[in-house]
């Protein structure tokens, strides 16, 4: 695994590819089916730091406290932009 191979997000689609441009991989969740399977695919990834965004996170609560509850991954939770506007106001 490489060091970029490390991170994995999970979010909203614009949040996924923005991540995908620096190279990290990761999944869409659009709903709570997949939030889970998107949380899911990061678990299996054995990714080290797992960023996943407040809306995708609100879906899944379960499944983020569990993962936060493991060793691994780190679970970093961030904010998502809405659509044409910024976290930074």
């Amino acid at each position: 695994m490489s060091a970029r191979d490390s991170f994995f997000c999970v979010g909203g689609e614009e949040a996924v590819r923005g991540f995908a441009l620096a190279g990290v991989p990761g999944a869409a969740a659009r709903d709570r089916a997949g939030a889970a399977a998107a949380l899911a695919a990061a678990a299996a990834s054995g990714c080290a730091v797992l960023i996943v965004t407040a809306p995708a996170a609100a879906l899944a609560r379960a499944a983020v406290d569990r993962l936060r509850l493991g060793r691994r991954p780190l679970v970093v939770e961030i904010e998502e932009a809405a659509a044409g506007g910024s976290v930074w106001k």
